[in-house]
């Protein structure tokens, strides 16, 4: 069974967006790898909607602390200590001093591991996507990239559709020289024999295809089972 058939209903390409987005980096680079083996169409289009914190910190300032400005303060501590030093400056100006006092205490009375600051981050890219599906950030205002068409499932699935049909066009037609009529035309074609030939052109064409589709599919299934042991 393919891995994407249950996300191709209404609502489940953002489901399987959002978890994606959970994963740490090398693990979402082979899940992503896994998908593009099954489906090309669908892995650009996580790619191109996917909350990274490098894209988060691409947005302007106001819209970026307001994101940090929603987490728990310890969580907030936490997320600001993992960031880069110039980004870190940027948000800083937003808080009062005592605010950065009460920061500094949080870090103060328990010092973060490195797996707690790392897995500290996805909190951060949960509650940006979680205000995005609330409407509490508004993609078309900052970064228009991250807007999801209505149906995007089926949008994707006709494009994928398109691909395919496009491919199957673009196979070379097969060419046959058409034998000289035996029967006293020179250099002309019997019609049966060439209507025949014909015939047999479509249907050993339409075959090749079929074929190439099959081999394609057993490619893809080989691809997919060889990235499931990978993870394994």
């Amino acid at each position: 069974m393919s891995s994407l058939q249950r996300y191709k209903k209404t609502g489940g390409f953002i489901q399987l967006l959002s978890l994606i987005e959970t994963f740490g980096p090398q693990k979402k680079e082979k899940f992503l790898e896994m998908i593009e083996a099954e489906n090309a169409v669908w892995a650009k289009a996580l790619r191109d909607k996917m909350l990274t914190l490098e894209r988060i910190f691409t947005w302007s300032d106001q819209v970026t602390i307001e994101v940090f400005k929603n987490l728990p303060q310890k969580n907030l501590a936490l997320a600001l200590e993992a960031i880069k030093p110039e980004q870190k400056a940027k948000l800083m100006v937003f808080f009062s001093a005592a605010e950065k006092r009460r920061l500094e205490d949080v870090l103060t009375e328990a010092s973060p591991k490195p797996e707690e600051i790392a897995a500290n981050m996805v909190k951060v890219i949960e509650l940006t996507r979680k205000m995005m599906v609330q409407g509490e950030l508004r993609a078309e205002k900052f970064d228009e990239g991250l807007l999801i068409p209505e149906d995007i499932e089926a949008k994707l699935e006709a494009a994928g559709h398109q691909i395919m049909v496009n491919k199957a066009h673009e196979e070379p037609a097969l060419v046959f020289n058409l034998p000289s009529d035996k029967g006293g035309h020179a250099g002309g074609a019997n019609p049966a024999a060439s209507a025949d030939i014909q015939n047999m052109q479509r249907t050993l064409t339409n075959l090749l295809r079929e074929n190439k589709a099959l081999k394609d599919e057993l490619h893809l299934l080989r691809d997919k089972l060889e990235a499931i042991k990978r993870i394994a």
